[in-house]
């Protein structure tokens, strides 16, 4: 399949990271399973994993966890559950 953004690149399964920022809160997913283009490297993800990564992400942002960063790692070993994790770093 093609990339739709580059149309030159060629879609491949791996996985990726995404970050999402609101009120000085950051959230980071990793190990996201996507389609990844092999030219520009732009990441698509299936509707379900889509659903996945924004229910998630939400969840986090809303936990009103302020000025610290949350890694959400979904394991597909887990069968697509996640586990949270509060970073050490602080958010300034």
């Amino acid at each position: 399949m093609k990339c739709a953004i580059c149309r030159t690149g060629e879609m491949y399964p791996g996985t990726t990271t995404v970050t999402f920022e609101r009120d000085g809160i950051l959230v980071q997913l990793h190990h996201i399973p996507a389609h990844i283009c092999d030219a520009c490297g732009e990441a698509f993800f299936d509707a379900d994993i889509n659903q996945k990564v924004l229910d998630l992400a939400n969840a986090a942002l809303n936990a009103g966890l302020a000025g610290l960063a949350v890694e959400i790692r979904i394991d597909e070993q887990l069968q697509g559950s996640a586990w949270f994790t509060l970073l050490t770093s602080v958010i300034i």
